[in-house]
């Protein structure tokens, strides 16, 4: 979770970070790009614990990320 002081939006936080700017000022393609950044943020996050609590669920000590 991101915080601001001022307290922004979750989304303008981000989009601050990344584009220097809150997201209502972001063009049609910053938005698409911001909407990008927040997918592959939530993504490298949640894997990782997604990841654990499949194995736990299995009962493994590891699990392999497949690639094919």
């Amino acid at each position: 979770m991101l915080e601001s002081e001022p307290f922004l939006e979750q989304a303008d936080i981000l989009s601050v970070v990344v584009f220097g700017q809150p997201a209502g000022g972001l063009s049609q393609t910053q938005s698409r790009g911001l909407q990008d950044s927040a997918i592959s943020l939530t993504a490298n996050y949640v894997a990782p614990q997604l990841r654990r609590s499949v194995a736990d669920a299995l009962g493994v000590d590891v699990f392999w990320k497949l690639r094919y």
